[in-house]
């Protein structure tokens, strides 16, 4: 995956986490990627962001993934084809994307 896909990764991880929080199973390893993707790719906003909500989580309980319903200049998901300038059409994205997506995501159909 180059660069732009791996942030639309994050993008895809974040807004998955937002829309399925409460699956308790997978939360820690979506989190894990994005921790790991936001490090990576070097975006401060995000491995604050992602620090933030694990220190929430720890100190409160609370796994709301809404948390992340926040501008990307703050590490959230909200209007990162800015950052990425991909679209959202599945078909052009590449299989190694597409099915890291399928592997991580908890609902991977319902995130666009």
């Amino acid at each position: 995956m180059n660069r732009n896909e791996k942030i639309f990764l994050l993008e895809t991880i974040l807004r998955d986490i937002r829309g399925s929080w409460a699956e308790y199973d997978d939360l820690e390893g979506r989190i894990l990627r994005a921790e790991e993707l936001a490090n990576e790719l070097e975006l401060q906003p995000f491995i604050d962001s992602i620090d933030e909500y694990n220190a929430e989580r720890e100190e409160t309980g609370d796994n709301d993934g809404r948390f992340f319903r926040m501008g990307w200049s703050y590490g959230g998901y909200i209007n990162m084809h800015e950052l990425h300038g991909l679209d959202y059409d599945m078909k052009t994205k590449s299989k190694e994307l597409v099915n890291e997506i399928f592997q991580v995501c908890a609902n991977p159909n319902e995130i666009y």
